[in-house]
């Protein structure tokens, strides 16, 4: 019974393509690829253009506007889906001519390595443009386009999760530092008074005893002189001794008093500073990077020192993709995506690397489109990441080493 309502369900959501030989137009699809198509396929760039040329105005609208009216174009046959099947063709007329004639097992063994590396934009327009494939591997294309789509919102989330707990507990470690280090400073200049005090007090002392001993000669001295003259005085001088002693007694027992203190304001010290050593540990623990599948280094896998571009990502990630790539023994570049500078810096940053790293997700469509046109005008290895997160990066670096 659960396999059956589950084979309905599958059959009420997957779309069914025409079974003919020739290629298809674009209002001639599947509706249900429509959506995927336009999106995935054109970028907003593109999009803006083909309304402009079939006498639209795009000005003031929202891509999800647009996104919106191209879909609802795009079922019928109509000078906006005319221009945008065009657009499609003339894209991905690579795809097309070396694609479009293989057979279905090749095809779908094509479809399938170019989902593990990201690339599938040109092989999505070519598959749902041939009427020859089966139900079965049209059915495929459709669920890996429907899982990549919740993958990718999946990894954007739990990397804005991870990142936000990270930036708390460093903060927190931030704050608990602060506070340490202002507390080995009251400690320290607590330290250099005492210090000053129990020099203070040796010199007193040394003058003291260098005192009593000149007091004693002189006592012994005037004993000797005068012992007939007057025991008196000699008892005097005694006396005067004897409380000599007992200063230099006292003091000597406050010089004790202060070097316990001083002992016990160093242990204290001794005691912050490994504390202080804790939390750089903790601080440094926690710049690691979290996932478990990052790469295990060994002394014999690095990068050579080459330079690795990533051109998109989270840019709140840029330190922790740097660390990974630094560690390996690679340099690294970072471009955001953003193309306000123009292509002229991301022209440039790209001659000077060795290797571009390209995510889909967190990426606009024109860096991915001149990414790959530059990699191939200066023959530079480029990398299609499905995502953004670390471990996306992580194992683009596996492949970079190993190669």
């Amino acid at each position: 019974m659960a396999s059956n309502t589950a084979l309905s369900l599958s059959q009420t959501l997957t779309p069914v393509l025409p079974k003919h030989s020739e290629r298809l137009q674009l209002w001639e699809i599947c509706p249900e690829f429509i959506c995927p198509v336009v999106g995935l396929c054109t970028t907003l760039q593109e999009q803006k253009a083909i309304l402009r040329r079939a006498g639209y105005k795009s000005a003031g609208r929202q891509p999800n506007e647009l996104h919106a009216f191209l879909v609802k174009q795009a079922r019928t046959m109509n000078p906006v889906s005319q221009r945008l099947d065009k657009c499609l063709n003339q894209k991905f007329r690579k795809e097309l001519v070396q694609f479009g004639t293989l057979d279905q097992p090749q095809f779908m063994e094509a479809w399938r390595k170019s989902l593990t590396q990201g690339e599938i934009l040109g092989l999505l327009w070519t598959a749902v443009t041939r009427g020859d494939l089966n139900q079965s591997d049209i059915d495929q294309i459709y669920d890996d386009i429907h899982m990549l789509s919740f993958q990718n919102i999946k990894d954007g989330l739990k990397e804005k999760r991870t990142l936000v707990c990270l930036e708390l507990k460093n903060l927190e470690l931030e704050t608990q530092l602060k506070g340490a280090v202002s507390q080995r400073r009251i400690l320290a200049k607590e330290k250099k008074a005492l210090e000053k005090d129990l020099i203070k007090l040796e010199r007193q002392h040394q003058v003291l005893e260098k005192r009593c001993h000149r007091l004693a000669e002189l006592a012994d001295r005037q004993m000797s002189q005068r012992e007939s003259v007057g025991h008196v005085e000699c008892q005097s001088k005694r006396s005067e001794l004897e409380g000599l002693r007992r200063q230099v007694k006292e003091y000597s027992h406050q010089a004790q008093i202060w070097q316990g203190r001083y002992q016990l304001v160093m242990e204290k010290l001794n005691r912050q500073q490994e504390i202080n050593g804790r939390l750089r540990q903790e601080i440094s623990r926690l710049s690691q990077p979290c996932c478990d599948l990052c790469p295990k280094l060994c002394p014999n896998s690095n990068l050579g020192a080459r330079r690795i571009l990533l051109v998109g990502g989270i840019t709140k990630l840029e330190p922790f993709y740097r660390e990974q790539v630094e560690t390996l023994g690679g340099q690294f570049e970072y471009h955001d995506g953003y193309m306000q500078q123009g292509k002229k810096n991301l022209e440039d940053r790209i001659k000077y690397s060795d290797v571009v790293l390209c995510p889909l997700s967190c990426n606009s469509h024109t860096a991915r489109r001149c990414v790959r046109k530059l990699c191939r005008k200066y023959n530079k290895p480029f990398y299609t990441l499905p995502g953004s997160s670390l471990e996306s990066v992580s194992q683009a670096l596996v492949k970079i080493v190993r190669c």
